[in-house]
């Protein structure tokens, strides 16, 4: 069973196959072995057919998703120039949204197609092989009972501390219907894991010592009753585990996020777009100050949050999207992921695209090009401003500071974004890896110079440089750098406790701060800074 991952990240981890896996070992196990082989997009084709060919297998299977689909199709190729005998099964997202262009696109490549839920057709296509060759090309699913499907960690498929970070399923299904999304033709029935198992895999996750679980739930908090149970649990269990979780703000209230705030936890909500018209497009909806309101309540518990945002969606324009950008910065969030649109094979949106005008890839990765809103020139618009939020906000861990440079510039952050994404096309750098803290400093100094607001330029200096330092702090904790230090224009430790205390007055802070202007030695005791001046 071949999983090809993107990378050997902490999100790198079979589950879909080894879900499949453990329910072959415990139904078959005294005839068939599951043997799970990773490999990975960086790996040459050649390397992969090597890997599989020495384990010798009597039957191939892929797990086919977005990102790994034409390296699974040339691996699969090249497996039957080389074994035309070797059996080849696909499943996963792709098999299930275009399993039959799949077939008549690559023909030969793939004996059978096992669409949906790989659990419910693989002990029917496994028999058909153990009884001759498979009479069919696609198998569909019979419906797969949870709360009986063996867990792949609990029965030793997969081991936990072989890994940096799990992937986790508490349910499957979900009771939304956005267009652009598999889910949008899927059963809105969410099915729901035992919390026995739950309670056994946390159980083991926290005594094989993982630092890192990834929620595959769609929207966790849907039922919000057991998310809460689930929150305790968690809690209770596995408190030092991070956990990452979807959330959707409508569901949110004051008492799941004091649970969450409980717990080290990141939450994503995908908000996609903040126009109401351009959400009924795609089959989704917002009340702007209910989701203000929801979101609040994340805010005031001191919980992580981001927003997931598409630019592209049929009835949008550049101008909405910087709106929606405006919209999502106003609520300080700890990270802002965008996206283009990609207009999927098996969703509605795929079926639909026409009547929009979209213009997209015929293939994958089947992005967007064009709509009759959303021209060309400005996608590229938009992904150059993805990319500097990106760099800038994500990457730069600007939202302790962000807003104050925002407030004092009387910019919107869209506007500032499209300015930044614009300098950084045309610099030219002789430090290719310069740390992005340094690249934020010079392009605000320089345009709070431009200004006439040098002293207030260099505060902003002080402020990312004290951050930049802070964010060093587990790095020298670990013994990776032995000393710290750094340029100041004012007293630092003046200026830290100013901040402390809640000012946040560029002007202010230049007129009453003594000024330092020279490099000094910064440690830490304690997860705080302390300044040699």
């Amino acid at each position: 069973m071949v999983s090809i991952h993107i990378d050997r990240g902490s999100r790198a981890v079979p589950l879909g196959a080894a879900s499949v896996a453990a329910l072959v070992h415990a139904r078959h196990g005294d005839r068939v072995k599951p043997i799970i082989l990773d490999c990975f997009l960086d790996q040459d084709i050649a390397f992969c057919v090597a890997a599989i060919k020495e384990l010798r297998p009597d039957i191939l299977a892929f797990s086919i998703y977005l990102w790994n689909r034409r390296k699974s199709i040339e691996i699969a190729r090249q497996i039957k120039k080389e074994l035309p005998d070797l059996p080849i099964f696909a499943g996963g997202p792709e098999v299930t949204a275009d399993w039959h262009r799949l077939g008549e696109t690559y023909p030969g490549c793939f004996d059978l197609f096992l669409p949906g839920e790989g659990e419910g057709s693989i002990l029917q296509g496994l028999d058909m092989l153990l009884a001759g060759r498979p009479s069919t090309s696609v198998l569909f699913p019979q419906s797969v009972d949870l709360t009986v499907l063996p867990s792949p960690y609990l029965d030793g498929m997969l081991d936990p501390a072989a890994y940096t970070g799990l992937l986790w399923e508490l349910s499957r299904g979900c009771p939304f219907r956005c267009h652009f999304c598999f889910e949008s033709k899927g059963s809105e029935q969410v099915r729901y894991f035992s919390m026995e198992r739950i309670t056994r895999e946390l159980e083991l996750f926290a005594r094989s010592g993982v630092r890192e679980l990834f929620i595959l739930d769609p929207t966790f908090n849907h039922n919000r009753t057991r998310a809460k149970k689930l929150l305790r649990l968690m809690q209770e269990v596995a408190p030092d585990i991070h956990y990452n979780i979807e959330v959707r703000s409508e569901f949110l209230d004051q008492e799941l996020a004091e649970l969450f705030s409980c717990l080290s936890c990141s939450l994503q909500i995908g908000l996609q777009s903040a126009d109401p018209k351009v959400l009924r497009n795609i089959n989704r909806s917002i009340k702007q100050d209910d989701f203000r309101r929801k979101v609040l309540f994340l805010h005031e518990a001191e919980v992580v949050y981001g927003f997931d945002l598409i630019y592209g969606l049929p009835g949008d324009s550049l101008e909405g999207f910087l709106a929606s950008i405006d919209f999502a910065f106003s609520m300080v969030p700890n990270h802002i992921d965008i996206f283009p649109l990609a207009v999927l094979p098996g969703t509605v949106l795929f079926d639909n695209a026409d009547s929009f005008g979209l213009v997209r890839d015929s293939d994958d990765p089947y992005l967007v090009r064009s709509s009759s809103g959303f021209h060309s020139e400005d996608m590229a618009v938009a992904s150059r401003i993805a990319s500097a939020i990106d760099l800038f906000y994500n990457q730069g861990n600007a939202v302790p500071w962000f807003d104050i440079i925002i407030e004092r510039l009387g910019i919107t952050p869209s506007r500032f974004f499209l300015d930044f994404s614009l300098w950084l096309e045309g610099r030219i750098s002789d430090e290719p890896d310069q740390a992005m803290s340094e690249v934020q400093q010079i392009y605000l100094l320089k345009l709070f110079i431009d200004r006439g607001l040098q002293a207030e330029g260099e505060i902003v200096h002080d402020i990312i440089e004290i951050f930049a330092l802070w964010d060093r702090i587990d790095e020298a904790a670990s013994g990776n750098v032995s000393e710290l230090s750094g340029f100041f224009y004012f007293s630092p430790s003046q200026l830290f406790e100013y901040l402390e205390e809640g000012v946040r007055d560029l002007g202010e802070l230049a007129f009453f701060l003594p000024r330092l202007e020279k490099t000094i030695l910064v440690s830490s005791s304690e997860g705080v800074l302390l300044f040699q001046e």
